[in-house]
């Protein structure tokens, strides 16, 4: 009985983290008509907001001029933002050739670090040489529309607005991993609509997200430093929005090693981010945030791979240990509603075009990356400085 139990368990978890979620969402939507109003107009108020441009680098000699230029064109008042480079140490020409395409433009800085720390303390020391009234980070290999701001903006004018998350978007190059990136990120984005709409976000993306200077700072030790910026930001009372017309472009890491390095980091710091705020987790006191997206998008997604496994042991051991009681019928039907279940979940055409082995492989991989993070979580063998990952 104790393995029916368990397969049980486990099997609902998996299928609530994979569909059920999505559903709750719909439905929740639905019943409360809870959805977000519109944003007010830019200027509703007698003058815009002054606005940071915050950039952070590291040895991104090749994207960084292309990156100002691509700022610089962001349609919004000029006396009304500033641009600021931080560096932190880059070791090629990065900083040259920051220094050449800026001169001349008043409203565009550079900071540099000594020595690289990490990509949170660069933020944070950049933050206190700031003017701005909002703060916008965005990578430096990121590409973002020029309705950028006047998308982002309007949603502060809302007192309970802490924070906005823009749109990331894959770039197709056609590389490994490309397409299986694109349709999780696909997924990831009917997420976030939905959860911003019901209360807030997930969490803020370090590709494009806005939030109010002096309402949180990165924690510096976090390897998902804007993960745990949206929570602080949540705790405080304050919500964080979708705003889906803020588009950011970005080419991913494309070699699997960079990808797995990558992806490992991040869900270190998950563990990490829901280890500190764990008071957070199914309170009501941050609301459908708190009780619902924190636990259903991150902690579940971070014992996947444990829950797989023991859906799949409980349910053989329990067709062992049941093979003539009439409990077998249950578990052959069971059995047979994981297989179409697995099949949608490898399946699902969030594209044009269709690869279940692309699906199979991308799959085991993340769960692979997930059972390597909490290993290196465990024995300490990580670190918050910047590693490069080519493109």
């Amino acid at each position: 009985m104790i393995f029916i139990l368990i397969f049980v368990f486990s099997f609902l978890l998996l299928f609530w983290y994979y569909f059920g979620y999505l559903l709750f969402l719909k439905f929740l939507l639905l019943v409360t008509r809870n959805k977000r109003k519109k944003a007010p107009p830019l200027f509703k108020k007698d003058s815009p907001p002054f606005v940071t441009i915050l950039i952070p680098t590291y040895n991104e000699e090749k994207h960084i001029l292309e990156k100002i230029k691509n700022t610089l064109e962001i349609d919004y008042p000029t006396d009304k933002k500033e641009i600021v480079i931080i560096d932190s140490a880059s070791q090629d020409g990065t900083v040259k050739n920051a220094e050449a395409l800026i001169q001349g433009e008043k409203n565009v800085k550079l900071l540099q670090e000594t020595s690289r720390r990490g990509k949170g303390a660069a933020l944070n020391y950049a933050i206190s040489e700031t003017q701005g009234e909002i703060i916008l980070v965005t990578d430096a290999n990121s590409f973002l529309n020029c309705e950028t701001l006047k998308r982002i903006i309007p949603h502060f004018c809302s007192e309970d607005v802490g924070g906005v998350c823009g749109k990331f978007q894959v770039l197709e190059t056609g590389k490994s991993l490309d397409f299986e990136n694109r349709t999780y990120w696909a997924f990831e984005e009917k997420l976030r609509s939905l959860e911003s709409e019901l209360d807030s976000v997930i969490h803020m993306s370090g590709e494009i997200s806005a939030f109010r200077k002096g309402l949180a700072l990165y924690d510096e030790n976090d390897l998902a430093e804007d993960f745990e910026l949206a929570v602080q930001i949540r705790k405080k009372g304050f919500l964080l929005v979708y705003e889906p017309k803020a588009v950011a472009n970005e080419e991913i890491p494309y070699k699997p090693e960079e990808f797995v390095k990558r992806k490992k980091d991040v869900t270190i710091g998950t563990i990490q981010t829901l280890w500190k705020h764990r008071d957070a987790i199914f309170n009501p006191k941050y609301g459908w945030y708190g009780m619902l997206i924190l636990p259903s998008h991150k902690l579940l997604q971070i014992f996947l791979p444990w829950l797989s496994v023991l859906t799949v042991v409980s349910f053989q051991l329990g067709l062992i240990l049941n093979l003539s009681s009439q409990i077998l019928k249950y578990f052959l039907a069971g059995e047979s509603l994981i297989f179409v279940i697995v099949l949608l979940i490898l399946g699902l055409p969030f594209g044009k075009r269709f690869s279940l082995t692309k699906r199979v492989r991308f799959y085991l991989l993340a769960q692979w990356i997930i059972i390597g993070a909490w290993k290196d979580f465990f024995r300490g063998r990580f670190e918050v400085t910047w590693q490069k990952a080519g493109r």
